[in-house]
């Protein structure tokens, strides 16, 4: 792969004498990320997806002003502390107009897609906690909304609405029973948004593959991408969680018979984050803890749904049809979370 083009955004940042040596990092679902050396230092370097994030400015102003807070009023490390190009700015343009970011690289660490044993589950969720209890003095007016309404399902339900109304009619006949099932569960969107929940500033897609561990003794560093910290609820940070650190398999599973909930992944991560948030937390959020790992999963389910019916639109995709395999196994995984309720309840219950 050539990487020519990337040295005109590298040397907005740093000085060097011998060209960077990049490597790509992850494609994701959303941005496109490399590592670079320069000397014995390792960094990544970022494009920020503008069909995403239309105010990158904003983003990256956000980001500083949480590291700084992050930085002066916790004893978190790691912390994702923008690197500033040679004009002071925390993020560069290239020769299109396109904007890149550069951000520490954490040695001997990774990314898991998926959780393999009931302490890397636990390990996940204390990192949430912590990181949302270091937040807790941080005013949501300090923060801009990066994606507006990001977590607003009922707005998110109306879009699906608009788009399924355009859409070919191969794909709606391939996507009927995941667009009735939304419809079927819609009335769940309203009740989250009847509920009296507090604003706070949360990640907002604090999903696994979010949680850097050590390589050396497999704990939790630190939580990244921080795209989406914003105003929110803690109900979808927790949710977020849940949906990926306790399911049996991933968003890209197509044998949705095998996607449900795992009981002692789901007690190992109440274990690890209900002490740290305990204090901070009202009682409406934590009589509606699991509504909110319902919520979020039905809400995601409706997204890849949406993007599907769209054009693919959002999210990366390797073949046609797989923002539909998405979208039928997250359903897939709502539903067993109907069907294990009372089993996740008493975990919660005896978590307290």
């Amino acid at each position: 792969m050539n990487f020519r083009h990337l040295d005109h955004i590298v040397e907005q940042f740093f000085d060097f004498k011998e060209l960077p040596k990049f490597s790509v990092l992850s494609q994701g679902h959303i941005n496109d990320t490399f590592s670079f050396q320069i000397g014995e230092r390792t960094f990544i370097l970022q494009k920020i997806n503008r069909n995403v994030f239309r105010s990158p400015e904003i983003l990256m102003r956000n980001m500083v002003i949480i590291a700084e807070y992050l930085q002066q009023n916790s004893a978190l490390e790691h912390l994702l502390f923008p690197v500033f190009n040679k004009q002071g700015m925390a993020y560069a343009q290239d020769l299109e107009g396109a904007f890149w970011r550069v951000l520490p690289f954490i040695d001997n660490s990774y990314a898991p897609d998926t959780v393999q044993h009931t302490s890397q589950a636990f390990e996940v969720a204390r990192m949430l906690g912590n990181f949302l209890q270091a937040l807790h003095g941080l005013k949501p007016s300090k923060i801009q909304d990066t994606i507006p309404d990001f977590h607003n399902s009922i707005n998110r339900y109306a879009v699906f609405d608009q788009v399924l109304g355009r859409a070919p009619l191969e794909k709606r006949r391939l996507a009927k029973s995941c667009i009735f099932a939304v419809r079927q569960y819609y009335p769940l969107f309203k009740q989250i948004a009847s509920l009296p929940l507090p604003r706070r500033i949360v990640h907002n897609d604090p999903k696994i593959s979010n949680v850097l561990f050590s390589k050396s003794d497999h704990q939790a560093l630190c939580i990244i991408d921080w795209d989406t910290i914003m105003p929110g609820s803690l109900l979808s940070d927790f949710g977020d969680m849940v949906r990926t650190a306790c399911a049996s398999g991933n968003e890209e599973v197509r044998q949705f018979d095998q996607i449900f909930i795992k009981p002692e992944y789901f007690r190992a991560c109440c274990d690890g984050f209900l002490p740290q948030v305990h204090s901070m937390m009202t009682e409406t959020e934590r009589d509606h803890l699991l509504d909110g790992v319902k919520w979020i999963v039905l809400e995601q389910s409706l997204r890849f749904l949406t993007d599907y019916l769209d054009g693919d639109q959002y999210y990366k995709i390797s073949y046609p049809e797989q923002n539909l395999v998405r979208a039928n196994n997250q359903m897939a995984l709502y539903r067993s979370i109907l069907e294990q309720e009372e089993e996740l309840l008493t975990i919660l219950q005896q978590s307290w």
